[in-house]
């Protein structure tokens, strides 16, 4: 038994179909059926029940299916870890600003960011646009926000927000 065999059954309980799970899998079908016909083996109980079309997983097919999900997200797990642990700039963002607009966006931004990505290691910069401009373009900092309209053909943009002036008598 291995990872790719419960990668395999869980693709035949959710689709049903040993066509589609093999699609889903990318290998054939034989192969498909074949590789779970030795787990069944293996293991000595029958996971799937094949009617002419129909595939229906068995009693105790539905408790190792869940079981390998688990497995399955669990070797997931691993393989995220063992990528961000060998790729030590995974994680890391510097952000760039000017400072006029730092001081009122940082927090929130940070506070937000920190939210949804809690390992998120921010480092922010305080720059005038020039300089920004320079270092995004030498791969210095990874993102900045600036005020439109900044030219620069190797950098990408997106509009965020608009922010108005008002003017008015203070009487």
């Amino acid at each position: 038994m291995n990872l790719r065999d419960l990668q395999y059954i869980v693709a035949v309980a959710e689709f049903k179909n040993f066509t589609a799970a093999a699609n889903s899998c990318a290998i054939s079908q034989p192969t498909l059926s074949t590789q779970i016909k030795k787990l069944e083996e293996y293991l000595d109980v029958q996971l799937f029940t094949r009617e002419s079309s129909q595939v229906e997983i068995t009693d105790i097919g539905v408790q190792i299916v869940e079981i390998a999900k688990k497995i399955n997200e669990d070797a997931n797990h691993i393989k995220l870890l063992a990528k961000s642990a060998s790729e030590p700039k995974v994680n890391k963002v510097t952000l760039g600003a000017f400072p006029t607009l730092a001081s009122y966006v940082f927090p929130e931004y940070v506070f937000r960011l920190k939210q949804h990505f809690t390992d998120l290691k921010l480092t922010l910069l305080e720059e005038k646009t020039d300089n920004l401009v320079s270092l995004l373009a030498s791969g210095k900092i990874d993102a900045a926000l600036l005020a439109y309209p900044v030219e620069h053909d190797e950098l990408e943009h997106a509009h965020l927000f608009d922010d108005p002036f008002f003017c008015g008598d203070s009487r």
